[in-house]
């Protein structure tokens, strides 16, 4: 547009966006306003500002840890209220998924963020094998941020267990309610 506008955000429980001014590109210099001096007094003193916050706060900056920038915020997970450091490797299908690992012990991780989960139902399906250990389900700023084991590498499809000769255990991959269908066999 025609002005120059400056403004600061900060982030904090939420983002908070102000606009310190804006300048008018469109003044012509015989125009008495007082317009491009205004402009010219804002620029200097921004200038000011910058450099004494680039004296008092760069070794602050650089002490920092180095962030993942291509990547979500959250570099860690809690589990059991111990705070679990861990790096992202890859984005899975340009989705909110994630793999990483933890960066004690170098454990495979999937990182998902949704802003609705089942915990419930994900801890159900782990206990009879239908589900990776789920390892940490937060709520931040209306996300999900769900951690848990990665088994990409003995990950098996459906397909795979029915024509590729793998014995099936009925009893294990039985989907129907016993008390209902008793008499029909819907096993794999």
């Amino acid at each position: 547009g025609s002005h120059f506008a400056v403004a600061v955000a900060a982030l904090t429980d939420v983002l908070n966006v102000e606009t310190l001014t804006t300048i008018p590109l469109h003044v012509h210099g015989t125009n008495i306003t007082g317009a491009l001096d205004a402009g010219e007094r804002f620029v200097c003193a921004l200038r000011t500002a910058l450099r004494s916050l680039h004296h008092n706060f760069y070794e602050t900056a650089n002490n920092l840890p180095q962030r993942q920038i291509e990547y979500p915020f959250r570099d860690y997970i809690l589990q059991n209220s111990e705070r679990m450091s861990f790096e992202y490797k890859e984005q899975v299908d340009d989705k909110r998924v994630f793999r990483g690992s933890l960066k004690d012990g170098n454990s495979p991780l999937f990182i998902k963020f949704s802003r609705r989960y089942g915990e419930a139902t994900h801890r159900r399906a782990q206990e009879v094998g239908l589900a990776p250990q789920l390892l940490s389900v937060e709520q931040i700023h209306g996300w999900y941020i769900v951690a848990m084991e990665d088994l990409s590498q003995s990950y098996e499809t459906l397909h795979d267990v029915l024509y590729n000769g793998h014995d099936v255990d009925p009893a294990r991959h039985s989907f129907c309610p016993t008390s209902r269908l008793q008499s029909t066999s819907c096993m794999l």
